[in-house]
């Protein structure tokens, strides 16, 4: 008699989904003093992941390393000049294998300081006074205003406000004739900015 042994197959192995490098940054766009923030992410590979960041100029070829592989998911990059960047993610799992994802970043230059301040007046009586309204966009605040006067003629600077980040100044009109007004907005990174303004007094 010849007994027959029926054998199940073998289970099959799940081939484990490739790996894939899914990082991404915060902005596309920052400006220069600004930094990014990078998100390590990725799906598929074995184990544990780990993450290395770098970046460079997209016109030269040197990377900078910005942090060696670790398991950190976020990662801020501060970029040194006004250009574009690729930043490049390395993700690595247990088996070793090694997926980029280079990312672009560019860098604008801060909007420079523009003055916007105004004179309440441009024609007043002798005597009487004009405010004058300083204020400024852009830049890095806070704001400092100084505020001078100089009748035609005359040749030389009042100072009615030195650098004060006061914003509403009175400038006085003792006599009649024609005034200068000179209005100098200075930011806090040292950046500075003149307007003239000019009244009338009869």
């Amino acid at each position: 008699m010849i007994l027959k042994i029926r054998t199940s197959p073998s289970p099959l192995r799940l081939k484990a989904a490739e790996l894939e490098n899914t990082s991404s940054l915060s902005a596309s766009s920052i400006e220069l003093g600004d930094s990014v923030k990078v998100t390590c992410s990725s799906t598929g590979g074995t184990g544990t992941k780990q993450y290395a960041v770098f970046y460079k100029q997209k016109s030269q070829d040197s990377w900078t390393k910005v942090r060696d592989y670790a398991t950190g998911t976020t990662v801020s990059v501060t970029p040194k000049a006004s250009t574009i960047y690729t930043i490049r993610v390395k993700a690595k799992d247990n088996s070793n294998t090694v997926v980029n994802r280079d990312l672009t970043l560019t860098v604008t230059s801060p909007s420079a300081l523009k003055g916007t301040s105004k004179v309440s007046s441009q024609s007043v009586s002798a005597g009487s006074s004009v405010t004058v309204m300083c204020s400024s966009s852009n830049g890095t605040a806070p704001y400092y205003y100084n505020v001078e006067r100089m009748k035609v003629g005359n040749g030389s600077w009042t100072t009615i406000q030195s650098y004060s980040t006061t914003s509403s100044v009175k400038v006085s009109l003792p006599s009649a004739g024609t005034y200068q007004i000179r209005v100098t907005t200075q930011d806090m990174g040292g950046e500075s900015v003149v307007e003239y303004f000019t009244v009338t007094a009869s």
